[in-house]
């Protein structure tokens, strides 16, 4: 049974990720920040070897005490992955020095602090798995995506190095860059964006999931420091 630690995993991708890996068996800690409501139902829903903890990405000593908590309830964490997100989309022109703080803070801080922590842990044991969550919209932005853009094109490039620090030590770093995935953060773009996608369509949660879950496995050991598409031809 592995340890396995998804930020952002009461609510859409993050969600389908948590009941991946609940199904592979795994011990699952889904971690949220503020939708008490969402986290209740996933409490409620009754899943064996399910915590639900609440922690601020953007707060480093939050991080690093959930890390530490995790550990030393399970005495590893195996796999880590970063969902928690935010998105405002504003014209940079528009979007104030708070908004744009609040943005890089959760998006791009957030996945150093998680990551930080994650590999100080797997360092022991000299293997691991981190995932994060980008975004096609670090490559394909849309007009007001400017900090969105900004902090999952970090991600990108905050995998690509970390990867080729923690290789070595058998811990493999990727990314997963979802396109526009059906869910509350992206359903306002469909009409403005379905026909400009190859398959006339948004992505289900579940297939940025499956493709988390095969990160993860034995499968992918010697796959490390790559950031996948998964956006329906967005990008070709």
């Amino acid at each position: 049974m592995r340890t396995v630690i998804v930020t952002g995993g009461t609510k859409g991708i993050g969600l389908s990720i948590v009941k991946t890996f609940l199904a592979e068996g795994d011990a699952v800690y889904a971690v949220y920040n503020s939708d008490e409501g969402a986290a209740d139902k996933l409490r409620e829903a009754g899943y064996e070897n399910l915590t639900v903890r609440r922690c601020g990405v953007s707060r480093f000593d939050e991080v690093e005490a959930l890390y530490n908590d995790v550990y030393r309830e399970r005495g590893a964490i195996d796999v880590s992955v970063h969902s928690a997100g935010v998105e405002i989309s504003k014209l940079l022109a528009m979007i104030t020095p708070e908004e744009w703080d609040r943005i890089i803070s959760v998006n791009l801080n957030g996945v150093y602090n998680c990551c930080r922590c994650a590999v100080k842990k797997m360092l022991s044991k000299e293997n691991g798995r981190i995932i994060n969550i980008s975004s096609a919209a670090a490559t394909f932005p849309l007009s007001g995506q400017a900090a969105y853009a900004a902090s999952k094109a970090g991600v990108n490039a905050l995998t690509k190095a970390l990867a080729k620090e923690t290789a070595r030590f058998g811990i493999t770093v990727n990314a997963v860059a979802p396109g526009y995935t059906t869910g509350e953060m992206a359903d306002k773009y469909y009409d403005k964006m379905v026909d400009k996608i190859p398959m006339k369509r948004f992505a289900e949660p579940q297939e940025t999931a499956a493709l988390v879950k095969f990160l993860a496995s034995g499968d992918a050991g010697y796959i490390t420091g790559a950031v996948y598409a998964i956006d329906g031809g967005l990008g070709v």
